[in-house]
């Protein structure tokens, strides 16, 4: 949205303030442009169609030099309630040049016509539609600003040092200015999206890790399969660098059919998705927009870890000589290697373990965390082969009371292969364990949420234009009228407003929620530091509550003071309170509507807060409705505003199940491709032990013992890391709630996955535990 520029002027509280300080901060030398501009946050509704947009308000005479805008068709402006779309939301909403439309405004609703369609470059391009531009005198008529502006946008001068401008522009501001980078805007933003970022990060190394050990299983046995042929092509003059190069050129096919079949899926997924949040937040979404730079990363990502997980195996061929190639069977030197592998996963382990410590007491950057979990996870699975020796026979303890002379046969068989048993058990391993830390971080979040609902959501409806924004808590005005009307309801209790306001403190971004706490009702907040009467006495006094969060990150507690920024420069207030809040990230400071007009000028309502007579709901709800279509604002209940939010969190667990089941089937994969080359390697074995008169149900419980001793070497594990895993999360959720969320280990639900991980393992052996009873005896007997 800033386009070029380089500072920008904004009020306390992100507040409008007189047009003439452009002419003011024009005479500052080594300013090149300054552009004024308005813009809010509104409701577009256009043929049946209610969308959230931004108003962006300019003055075309300057603005032009600020951000890049190219015509599609039609004028760049005609007329005062000309507005310019960008063709894939106008395409979108099937708008065309002159078609009417409305936006909501303090005055209620202004009719607009589309005079121009905007190329998807610049902001538009941007914003991916979903800005409209309007000029700038006819923005500041209908959002009630005359001569008014949000921030004016500065381009300095050529040769001109940015960081000097902003002292000397600084210096001539009233106390009620600031300036500032544009890109200080998107720091609450950024904030508030960081617990998805630290989820989709883990997401991402659990993916990767689960990628390559699967790509780097399936190429061991592919070569110790092929060994034979391999031999034989180097027996007849292939080099070992040919035979590398094959192997490389089979990673690079596999990698790329892999990567295009994903890229498709993807892009399935993700229309999907934008098909449900647009269910979700009621409102029409712009088209979806693929990027061609993503796409292409994917499948370099795709393709780059099936060549990297390719290229041992392939350095393993090139160095077999024909005359070893040929001999029987695969001629491994294991008597060195479980200690070797073992060694390496301790220095794995020591090495995560450490930038995990310093992740957690900040003397790294948390983001570190992500990839020290997935170094120690390595390292406990290379740690495997070490051990497969005494965990086999404790995973074969029982089945040996049972059927030993299969349970003896099913070991020794995973004992011949470390290396293929490793990485199968790492699969199981790694998606028991992130599953069980991310499961019990979620459900432990959740109840959390749920008890924030329960002492926060206090009223019987609510009025609003739209749901605030989740990342910075701002909304469209509510028209002037609304509220005059909402009070001549009968059967209404009380009504009270909320306001959110950005704002700054210590130079940390938050949000500002002016709000109505009637001394009748319940403190609509969920309280971890003042009691109930103090903190409402507080409230009435001018104090302010503090989300957890804020109270945490400005190291100040129940007594204490901060200053906000004001008209006439900055104001103290004591703290009251800390409270548990979940939205704007935490982020927020409470205080009593007539303090925040009276000392901070904060005007308008973003929200009515209903409460009605018990005998008089039915018809408070069908007046109420009334009012807000007449507005084309929403309505919502207590109970459909708590059936939305236990929706996105069912969404949430939902999105955690997706996941869940995706690893578990990779591992299945997994299991078939390590079982069926057993079986293939055994087929002589096998069949000898039939003719010997071992029976096909005795086989086939061979092998099923065989994923069973798998599955318990890396489930079992990997439930004791897990929960030690959700342990570690649960202690680093401290930083992004400013409180310890009361912690359950939720046993059932560990001991339950642990049960569907190795049913999954059992039904996934299942074939390859067919196949083996089913062998030709005659053709098996001959196999090489």
């Amino acid at each position: 949205l800033a386009g070029r520029a380089d500072l920008e002027v904004v009020a306390a509280g992100n507040g409008a303030f007189p047009q003439s300080m452009v002419a003011e901060v024009e005479r500052i030398p080594g300013i090149a442009v300054v552009a004024p501009v308005v813009q809010r946050p509104t409701i577009l509704y256009f043929n049946g169609h209610r969308a959230k947009v931004l108003a962006l308000a300019i003055d075309p005479s300057t603005d032009e030099k600020i951000r890049d805008y190219r015509l599609e068709s039609g004028k760049f402006f005609d007329g005062d309630n000309g507005v310019l779309l960008d063709s894939n939301f106008a395409r979108s909403l099937g708008a065309q040049i002159g078609d009417e439309a409305k936006i909501l405004t303090r005055r209620g609703m202004q009719h607009l016509r589309v005079v121009g369609i905007l190329a998807p470059s610049g902001v538009a391009g941007f914003t991916r539609g979903s800005t409209l531009f309007l000029p700038l005198a006819f923005a500041q008529r209908v959002f009630a600003a005359p001569a008014q502006v949000d921030s004016l946008q500065i381009v300095a001068a050529s040769g001109t040092s940015v960081d000097a401008l902003e002292q000397r522009i600084a210096a001539k501001l009233p106390p009620n200015l600031t300036v500032r980078p544009p890109a200080s805007r998107t720091q609450l933003a950024d904030e508030t999206l960081h617990n998805a970022e630290d989820g989709l990060r883990l997401a991402g190394a659990l993916s990767l890790v689960l990628a390559v050990f699967i790509i780097l299983n399936t190429f061991l046995m592919s070569v110790t399969e092929r060994r034979n042929q391999l031999a034989i092509l180097r027996a007849i003059g292939a080099t070992g660098r040919q035979v590398m190069q094959m192997l490389l050129l089979e990673g690079l096919v596999l990698g790329a059919v892999g990567s295009i079949l994903g890229i498709f899926a993807g892009i399935a997924g993700a229309y999907l998705l934008t098909r449900a949040i647009e269910q979700l937040v009621q409102t029409s979404l712009p088209a979806m927009h693929i990027s061609i730079p993503t796409l292409l990363i994917s499948a370099a990502l795709g393709i780059g870890l099936s060549l990297t997980a390719a290229y041992i195996p392939a350095l393993r061929a090139r160095s077999v000589s024909p005359l070893e190639g040929m001999g029987a069977g695969p001629q491994e030197d294991l008597s060195r290697l479980p200690w070797k592998l073992g060694a390496m996963g301790g220095v794995f382990v020591l090495i995560g373990g450490v930038l995990l410590t310093a992740s957690m007491n900040l003397w790294l950057p948390i983001e570190v965390a992500t990839p020290a979990g997935a170094v120690i996870l390595v390292g406990f699975v290379l740690m495997v082969p070490s051990g497969l020796r005494p965990m086999s026979r404790i995973a074969a303890w029982l089945p040996a009371r049972w059927i030993p002379a299969e349970s003896d046969l099913a070991r020794g068989q995973l004992l011949t292969h470390p290396v293929r048993a490793m990485l199968t058990v790492g699969v199981l391993f790694v998606a028991l364990a992130t599953g069980i830390a991310l499961g019990t971080s979620i459900l432990n979040t959740t109840r959390d949420v749920n008890q924030w609902l329960e002492r926060t959501i206090v009223a019987d409806f609510f009025v609003r234009a739209m749901m605030p924004d989740m990342s910075t808590g701002m909304a469209a005005d509510i028209p002037a009228d609304v509220g005059d009307q909402l009070r001549k309801i009968h059967g209404i209790e009380h009504i009270s407003t909320i306001r959110f306001v950005s704002t700054r403190v210590n130079d940390q971004g938050v949000v500002l929620v002016a709000k109505d706490f009637p001394s009748d009702e319940p403190l609509p907040l969920d309280l971890r530091e003042g009691s109930e009467p103090e903190v409402r006495r507080g409230l009435a006094q001018g104090d302010v509550v503090l989300g957890t969060k804020i109270a945490e990150r400005l190291h100040v507690g129940l007594g204490d003071s901060i200053k906000l920024q004001a008209n006439q420069g900055l104001e103290t207030f004591r703290v009251a309170g800390v409270t548990n809040e979940y939205t704007v990230g935490g982020l927020a400071i409470f205080m009593q509507r007539d303090t925040a007009e009276r000392r901070l000028g904060v005007t308008g309502v973003d929200a009515y807060l209903i409460k009605a007579q018990p005998e008089a709901m039915q018809s408070v709800e069908s007046e109420l409705r009334q009012v807000a279509d007449e507005h084309g604002l929403l309505l919502q209940s207590a109970a459909s505003l708590r059936k939305l939010v236990d929706t996105m969190m069912a969404g949430v667990v939902g999105c955690l199940w997706v996941l869940l089941s995706l690893a578990l089937m990779v591992a299945a994969f997994g299991i078939v491709n390590t079982l069926a080359m057993n079986v293939m390697e055994q087929t002589r074995e096998l069949a000898i032990l039939r003719v010997v008169a071992m029976t096909r149900r005795q086989i086939r419980r061979t092998i099923l013992c065989q994923a069973s001793i798998l599955g318990l070497i890396g489930l079992v594990p990997g439930m004791v890391i897990g929960a030690g895993m959700a342990w570690l999360m649960h202690v680093g959720t401290m930083r992004e709630t400013g409180h310890l969320i009361a912690y359950s280990a939720h046993p059932m639900f560990v001991l339950g996955l642990l049960a569907i991980a190795y049913l999954v393992v059992i039904a996934a052996a299942t074939l390859p535990a067919r196949r083996a009873a089913r062998l030709e005896l005659l053709t098996a007997l001959h196999y090489e």
